[in-house]
């Protein structure tokens, strides 16, 4: 139980403070057992006095740069990030065996999965880790960001583009795996995702993540990882 010691949960908060009750809530068990937690907070100032708990209030330019500043202050092996309105489901004992297993095998990155209320096309989706493989990078599809485990060594070597507000974490991903980590899907549910975000809005999410992609790469390039993206979600998708 002594590595969970060695885990660093990160949550990004703007003007949420209901739902960041929400989320330190989910993981006061974790603090408990000495995890650390940093708030990286860009809105109105917050106060909080509690053990393993840091809350900085510093402005930002964004979800990215506020991940970036939260990075900066982590002085333990691994990371995680949960946002502010997302909930940790997962089993201590389950996180103690991905932490134990990436540090007997020098693992950089251990991929999970989140549940996500999906809109009204179902009640919620498991985005699930185990079928994912880093070719699918090429077709738009990035794992599920929120339950992934870094080494933080591993993952200080990039950081966020803060020119793409939207699918940054994609384009991390892109950017981690081109240095060739050592990785492994553990697949363990870690993470509930709070609804009303980017990709908890069921087919708005859809259209709108794919507008972003086309912005990005041009509407000839978007397009097509667009239409070569949707078969790789629907596969990742699984109903509960």
């Amino acid at each position: 139980m002594e590595i969970i010691k060695q885990l660093t949960i990160i949550t990004i908060t703007f003007n949420n403070e209901e739902e960041l009750n929400s989320t330190l809530q989910s993981c006061a068990q974790l603090r408990a057992m000495g995890a650390k937690q940093i708030v990286q907070n860009g809105g109105e100032v917050l106060r909080r006095e509690e053990s393993n708990l840091l809350v900085m209030n510093e402005s930002d330019a964004g979800i990215f740069d506020a991940l970036d500043k939260g990075m900066e202050k982590v002085n333990t092996e691994y990371l995680i990030n949960i946002h502010s309105g997302d909930i940790f489901i997962g089993e201590i004992d389950d996180l103690i065996e991905i932490l134990e297993d990436m540090e007997e095998n020098e693992l950089d990155i251990s991929l999970n999965d989140q549940l996500i209320p999906f809109g009204a096309l179902t009640q919620n989706r498991i985005h699930s880790s185990q079928m994912w493989k880093p070719f699918m990078l090429s077709f738009g599809v990035q794992p599920p960001h929120m339950p992934t485990i870094f080494r933080k060594d591993f993952a200080k070597k990039v950081t966020y583009r803060k020119n793409e507000p939207v699918i940054g974490d994609f384009f991390q991903y892109v950017d981690l795996f081109n240095l060739g980590p050592k990785w492994k899907a553990h697949g363990k549910l870690i993470v509930r995702m709070a609804p009303g975000g980017n990709t908890t809005r069921g087919l708005k999410s859809v259209i709108y993540v794919s507008q972003q992609f086309i912005n990005s790469f041009g509407p000839f390039r978007g397009l097509l990882i667009t239409l070569f993206r949707l078969p790789f979600k629907l596969l990742q998708a699984i109903r509960k």
